[in-house]
Order: structure tokens, then sequence, then C-alpha cells
């Protein structure tokens, strides 16, 4: 349902956000910060720390890692899935915007604005 995100429809967002958006293909999941390149560790440490969901991937061009916030009030208003993302590629890429997607298209995403 749209304006309520479990932690598992977080991580299921991210991920169809990560294959649909970078163009890659997902193929094993990295659950642990010690497999995580440096580049992307502090990051993702950082994210855990204050309570965002992320997830991570090797693919064939290296790991791909996203985290987020889900914004509860602005997915009401438009009644699509809106998270403020940030993503690391390598080798030591780093980016942050504000994206969102409908609920039956979760590989298809917008960039756009979120909270005001």
């Amino acid at each position: 349902m749209v304006g309520d995100a479990s932690r598992e429809e977080l991580v299921r967002l991210l991920d169809a956000f990560l294959s649909g958006t970078q163009g890659v293909e997902l193929r094993s999941p990295i659950s642990a910060f010690e497999e995580l390149p440096d580049s992307f560790r502090t990051s993702l440490q950082r994210a855990a720390i204050v309570g965002q969901i992320w997830t991570a991937w090797s693919t064939d061009e290296g790991c791909v890692a996203a985290w987020g916030d889900y914004d509860r009030e602005q997915s009401l208003r438009i009644r699509a899935h809106v998270l403020l993302i940030e993503w690391c590629r390598p080798p030591a890429e780093h980016h942050k915007s504000w994206w969102h997607c409908y609920a039956n298209r979760p590989r298809e995403w917008i960039c756009g604005r979120g909270r005001s």
C-alpha cells in the first residue's frame, strides 16, 4: 500500500531502483559491511546507524548499494512511493536525490522533488 512501507518493502523498492535505473543485473546480495568496497562502507554504516534501510548487490560492473528515507506524507499525496535515495556505484560514485515510482511499476522511477 502506498504511504506505508515495511522494511521488506523498502528493500524491494531499493532493489527495484537499482535494477531499474542503474541498468545492472543484481547477481548476489551483500549483507555484511566487510564484503563492501571501502568507498561504500562508511556511507552504509552511517546510514545503518541512523536507522536507514540499505541494500547492496554484486553485479557484473562491481558492487552497487542504495539506502534511503521513505516520505510517507508525499507518498500518500501523490499515490506513489516517494524516497530520498542515496546510492553508490563503482569505483567511488555517490549520488543522492528524490525519486518516486508507482506501486504497479516498481522498476520505473521518476526523479523529482520530495518534501518541500
